[in-house]
């Protein structure tokens, strides 16, 4: 058995290989603008940079020449101060539930904008604690339970699945 061993050992580790060469895309760099407005206290933060396009070693690229400009639906303008490394901080901006956010950044001469409306939060209603069985041990699921505006109670996704498909009067067969 062992000299089974010391012989098929050796041509397993030797055995052939084939070196696959694939025609990836690489693409072309684009403007990253990520940030939030919270209903948390100011300020805020919006970081503009690029891409890294696959298989380009260089590091993203933080873009510091942004013209950024923040409005809600009541009126306040805020022109962002520029942090001089990609990142742009409120002024006058302050978050507020049911508002709407206009965001536009003038990047060279190119505008792109984006509009988002922030909900109203839903208060938790309470907390479901369910006993699940596990592979080696059992555990305990702590789930939140929220009353959405029409009295429904969504504890679950799949909850939530069911519910939609009930508004859309769509028939609907869980999985679990």
């Amino acid at each position: 058995m062992k000299k089974f061993i010391t012989f098929t050992l050796p041509l397993i580790l030797l055995s052939c290989t084939k070196v696959i060469e694939l025609d990836i895309q690489t693409g072309s760099r684009k403007y990253v603008i990520q940030g939030e407005i919270t209903n948390q206290a100011p300020p805020y933060i919006i970081d503009i940079s690029t891409n890294a396009p696959l298989g380009d070693k260089s590091a993203a690229e933080q873009i510091k020449n942004a013209l950024v400009i923040i409005s809600d639906n009541t009126g306040v303008i805020d022109t962002l101060f520029n942090l001089n490394n990609g990142k742009y901080q409120t002024n006058k901006i302050i978050g507020k539930e049911g508002l709407v956010y206009t965001l536009k950044v003038n990047i060279n001469d190119t505008i792109y904008t984006a509009m988002s409306m922030m909900p109203t939060i839903v208060p938790m209603d309470s907390l479901v604690i369910n006993k699940a069985v596990g592979f080696r041990e059992d555990f305990m699921n702590i789930v939140p339970s929220y009353q959405d505006v029409e009295g429904e109670t969504i504890t679950t996704v799949s909850r939530l699945i069911e519910v939609i498909h009930s508004l859309s009067k769509t028939s609907y067969s869980p999985m679990n």
